[in-house]
């Protein structure tokens, strides 16, 4: 399925569908990029499996998307400016093994999007989950 990426819909389509059959936005950031399903939602965002078309394996990446909720107004360019501040470390710090590596970052359709590497393994919420609170020699492995 592929998602729709309009904040207000988000409606699940058809794999072959090149725009939203509810809303009619386009399914294709930048032409290449497609949400396959929601992976994460927060303050300022949500985040998605997504794949990537110009690659010939097609591989998994992950579209962030700037979408803050509840935020009041006055709060807004804070939030975006945060947003953009992601998008500079994470193009500093590279391809370091435990931080996704960004490739891409850009607006369309008036929104923001952060596309980054698809790392596949268990969240930190789901390690916390199974193996409870970490020790500090652990918490300096991990780091």
């Amino acid at each position: 399925m592929r998602h729709c990426l309009n904040p207000t819909c988000c409606q699940p389509n058809p794999d072959h569908h090149q725009f939203c059959y509810k809303c009619g936005n386009p399914l294709l950031l930048r032409g290449r990029y497609w949400a396959k399903e929601v992976i994460g939602e927060g303050g300022f965002g949500r985040t998605f499996l997504a794949v990537d078309e110009d690659q010939p394996s097609k591989p998994f990446c992950m579209i962030k998307q700037f979408l803050p909720q509840n935020l009041d107004p006055k709060e807004l360019p804070k939030a975006l400016e945060l947003f953009e501040q992601e998008a500079q470390q994470l193009e500093i710090l590279g391809k370091h093994p435990q931080i996704p590596e960004l490739f891409a970052h850009f607006v369309e359709n008036n929104q923001s999007y952060l596309i980054q590497e698809f790392i596949n393994g268990i969240t930190l919420k789901e390690e916390l989950k199974n193996h409870g609170v970490f020790s500090e020699k652990q918490i300096r492995e991990i780091i």
